[in-house]
């Protein structure tokens, strides 16, 4: 059994009711404000203890203030990074890009820029490739390297960078690209705690990363999972429905995981309550959500096998056992396929998709994992006849 299938499965949900998409009315005006002065378009919304930040388009840092958003006057070329510190006694907010780091308009040196960052147990944490930078204690400022200092902690190479971090009830937990991790930074650094949670191999997307209340979530291939009392859990599947699209950068929208999605020329914002374990693909009009942040799930790492039918061809011709040239664990994400007649197709792996096929092209969405994948075709028709099989696929490693 692949590792990847010991993902739990808190809810499966099929269903398109969503009692709470008028939530998305803040989001779309928000839209509506930005999109009006042109050029500028939203790129990450930030929720700072209950204050709205959105960085946009224009490389500016905006502030929700009575229903417009303002400048507010930091600027950046990088997605910046937003952590409320204390400073000096004073409550400030810190605005951190890789060129400087700023706290009510005054600079502050020595501060690191990273994919994420978080406060735990009196440390500034930043997540800075495959390691966790964290500062002295009870100053946020100094990240000088020693016992009685700050330091880093490395990961796991085979774990990829570190995408977020989330502190929670004073534990820090650690989202890597293929991995999990949870960090007790109590008392001196020799008394740290740092370990694994996840025992099975994610694919995380790191701008789909968002934290929501006490919740993390995020993408993994095509699932949405969330990270909640320590354990990962597979709650969305509502993306398996498209084919061939691009997402943007996740934002928290009233407690509302958000991301935007377009395929096909249409826009779609994709959006989870965590509370209630709904989601929907909210079709959103004309407005776009992605700016040249955009990217697809597969798009560095996709292979694709490609196989044409001769005139004699029939099923048999493609039935059978396929590794695609790799001993590797693999994942199928999608199937094209031109047919004459109808039939069902049937990929095995570690665990079962299916197909129906009909009469010229079909294109799916599936993720199934494994190492060697069976493919089959069943109830077909007297005429049916294959005509060409493109399997999409990701391999993971060894």
């Amino acid at each position: 059994m692949n590792d990847f299938n010991k993902v739990s499965y808190k809810t499966r949900v099929y269903k398109r009711d969503f009692t709470d998409v008028n939530k998305l009315s803040s989001y779309a005006s928000f839209f509506r404000t930005t999109l009006n002065a042109a050029g500028i378009v939203p790129v990450r919304i930030y929720d700072v203890n209950g204050e709205i930040y959105a960085y946009c388009g224009d490389k500016t840092l905006r502030k929700a203030n009575n229903g417009s958003f303002v400048s507010t006057g930091f600027t950046a070329n990088v997605i910046p990074l937003i952590v409320p510190i204390i400073l000096n006694g004073v409550n400030k907010t810190l605005f951190i890009s890789d060129t400087s780091a700023v706290a009510d308009g005054n600079t502050i040196s020595g501060v690191p820029y990273g994919a994420s960052c978080a406060l735990c147990g009196g440390r500034l944490f930043v997540a800075d490739g495959d390691k966790i930078k964290y500062s002295e204690e009870f100053d946020f400022t100094d990240f000088s390297v020693g016992l009685d200092f700050g330091g880093f902690i490395g990961l796991d190479a085979a774990d990829g960078e570190a995408v977020f971090l989330a502190e929670d009830a004073g534990d820090l937990f650690v989202v890597a690209q293929h991995a999990v991790y949870l960090l007790k930074p109590y008392g001196e650094q020799f008394e740290f705690t740092f370990k694994k949670l996840s025992s099975f191999r994610l694919d995380v997307k790191k701008d789909t990363v968002c934290i929501i209340g006490n919740k993390v979530c995020f993408l993994s291939g095509n699932d949405l999972c969330v990270l909640s009392d320590g354990k990962i859990h597979r709650v969305g599947t509502a993306l398996y429905d498209l084919f061939d699209y691009s997402f943007g950068i996740a934002g928290n929208v009233d407690g509302l995981y958000v991301l935007p999605v377009a395929e096909g020329g249409k826009n779609f914002a994709y959006v989870y309550d965590t509370v209630k374990e709904k989601e929907v693909l909210q079709d959103i009009g004309a407005f776009s959500l992605l700016s040249g942040y955009a990217k697809k799930p597969y798009d560095d790492y996709l292979y694709k096998l490609t196989l044409k039918a001769d005139k004699s061809a029939r099923i048999h011709a493609y039935s059978g056992e396929y590794d695609f040239g790799s001993c590797a664990k693999k994942s199928v994400c999608r199937i094209e396929t031109h047919v004459t007649g109808s039939a069902e197709m049937v990929i095995a792996g570690d665990g079962v998709f299916r197909a129906a096929l009909t009469e010229k092209c079909n294109r799916a969405s599936c993720f199934v994992h494994g190492r060697l994948f069976n493919i089959s075709f069943e109830n077909a028709s007297a005429d049916f006849k294959l005509n060409t099989l493109a399997v999409s696929y990701v391999i993971h490693g060894e």
